[in-house]
């Protein structure tokens, strides 16, 4: 545990979460406790984003991170610091990495095995469904750690997969680890920390806000070695991870599907833009064969293969239900939907914050976008920043939960 985790605690609650001013200040400062003890104006003028006073952290008080401290200690939850030896090495190398995680059950040693995200859609098709089980099956069997957000559909059935087979896996949460979204969801969430862990950036008592979640996708990415697209439309939020991951460096795949499911669009335009085709966790795991031969097991993989199958029994176990039609697919998420409205609405000085957050040329392309209004990337070139540089910022603003991509291609504000 780090000496001075206090500070930590403390440091995340001033810059929030995907905040890329973190690595710019420890350059400076070295540690939490330094930046803490710094006086406003070695903090005035710092050159990090547009010469941005970090007014924040002039506030001293420590009475919250206290609290925050102490309740992690009552109710087992650890608290991993940037500067602790347990921190993921991959997500140190982020633009915007997280200063803290907080953690129930046990983070694997990331560092020595291969990691993929399982992600997609909610609404999944059986395909989608039985294809999720069987690659995390297979993927947990042969050693790797399969990472997902915990979410309705495919999402749950990649850590359902791993579980039955006994392997380790990841859930990555928009929320505090304290509570367990979907709430139908708690048995699963339950057997992930039995089999891994739980992990968020944000404190305990934080609800699911709607804009937690794309800046929660950067550390599924970010904590892996590629990610894995099982379905999702043109509009899907696997969609979102999958970019994070690109800008990230990391390895994209993708299950190819039908041409005229709209389940399949997503991954179908990721395969034509240059991710691999996955048929089977050979595919994914014969890229790092070499890298990682003492943590990988390829005769278990193939022993896998023959009992990877999904079954009812297995998503039983694990708590979830299975919509066999539709009809029933829609009512769960009807059902999840209803339950994130009675999610408090986010305070408005958050989305102030993650504004002011923002770098010069980000800022720039969310203050072109106008209020109530859909825009394409193209007209946003009038701002004379080039259309490869607007795709990244609004990756950015994305993830921060600032915009949202609308059906043929416009964004809009929140």
């Amino acid at each position: 545990m780090s000496s001075d985790l206090l500070y930590w605690v403390w440091l995340a609650e001033r810059l929030g979460p995907a905040s890329r001013r973190l690595p710019g200040l420890l350059a400076r400062f070295e540690s939490a406790y330094e930046i803490y003890r710094a006086e406003p104006e070695e903090i005035t003028g710092f050159d990090l984003h547009g010469n941005e006073k970090l007014y924040r952290l002039e506030d001293k008080n420590l009475d919250s991170a206290c609290k925050t401290v102490e309740y992690c200690k009552r109710h087992g939850i650890e608290i991993i610091a940037y500067d602790s030896e347990k921190y993921p090495s991959k997500l140190r190398k982020l633009q915007d990495p997280p200063a803290v995680l907080y953690v129930r059950g046990n983070l694997p040693q990331l560092d020595n095995r291969v990691c993929i995200a399982v992600v997609g859609t909610r609404k999944m098709s059986e395909y989608g469904k039985t294809s999720a089980y069987k690659i995390s099956y297979e993927l947990a069997a042969a050693g790797a750690i399969v990472v997902s957000g915990m979410a309705l559909g495919v999402d749950s059935f990649a850590a359902c997969g791993a579980i039955s087979a006994k392997g380790e896996t990841v859930a990555v949460c928009g929320c505090g680890v304290d509570r367990a979204y979907p709430t139908k969801h708690k048995r699963l969430m339950e057997k992930i920390i039995d089999h891994g862990c739980a992990v968020s950036e944000y404190p305990p008592h934080t609800p699911p806000y709607d804009y937690n979640f794309p800046a929660r996708n950067r550390i599924i990415s970010g904590m892996c070695n590629g990610t894995l697209v099982i379905e999702g439309d043109g509009r899907s939020g696997a969609l979102i991870t999958a970019r994070t991951a690109i800008i990230q460096g990391r390895d994209i795949y993708a299950l190819p599907g039908n041409i005229d499911s709209p389940g399949s669009e997503g991954t179908n335009k990721l395969i034509h833009d240059g991710a691999v085709q996955v048929r089977s966790a050979y595919d994914i795991l014969e890229n790092y064969r070499e890298l990682y031969s003492d943590t990988l097991d390829f005769g278990a993989l193939e022993r896998a293969q023959r009992k990877s199958n999904y079954t009812r029994i297995a998503a039983m176990l694990c708590g979830l239900s299975f919509a066999e039609k539709e009809e029933e697919t829609e009512k769960e998420i009807r059902a999840v939907k209803a339950e994130e409205k009675e999610i408090p609405e986010a305070p408005k000085e958050n989305i102030n914050s993650a504004v002011e957050a923002l770098d010069e040329k980000t800022r720039t392309v969310y203050d072109a976008i106008p209020e109530g209004c859909e825009i394409r990337p193209e007209a946003l070139t009038a701002t004379g920043i080039s259309l490869p540089q607007i795709m990244a910022a609004l990756t950015v603003l994305e993830i921060r939960g600032l915009v949202t991509q609308r059906p043929g291609g416009a964004y809009i504000r929140k």
